[in-house]
């Protein structure tokens, strides 16, 4: 009974501990900070883009950052509609990664096998 219950604590934990973290945010210009944000579970990686927008003759580059389906972020394309952005705008860089998986889950994940160790 205490190795099951120390199984399904084990699980528990190792699931909450697994979200995705990106950080997120829009600006002007080709560099943006913001708060990390944890990911929906449809979307599985982190994106940041970098679009332009002609105006007249200038060009004015906005960035984007944050959670997106890491399929999907593998379709858009440099020189494509930046349907996601100002309309108008094309994607002028973008780079699509796996979110780091959030510092606690490890702690969550070892807390859990010493628990399990214990009940053993």
């Amino acid at each position: 009974m205490k190795a099951l219950l120390g199984i399904f604590l084990l699980s528990v934990l190792l699931t909450s501990g697994s979200s995705l973290e990106c950080e997120t945010c829009v600006g002007q210009g080709t560099t943006c900070s913001g708060e990390k944000q944890t990911c929906p579970s449809s979307q599985d990686g982190c994106m940041t883009a970098v679009t332009e927008l002609s105006v007249g003759s200038a060009k004015v580059a906005s960035i984007v950052k944050g959670c997106f389906g890491k399929a999907a972020c593998k379709e858009l394309k440099p020189g494509a509609s930046a349907s996601f952005a100002t309309p108008g705008s094309t994607i002028k860089t973008v780079e699509c990664s796996k979110a780091p998986v959030s510092s606690g889950s490890f702690l969550l994940a070892l807390s859990g096998l010493l628990l399990l160790k214990l009940l053993s």
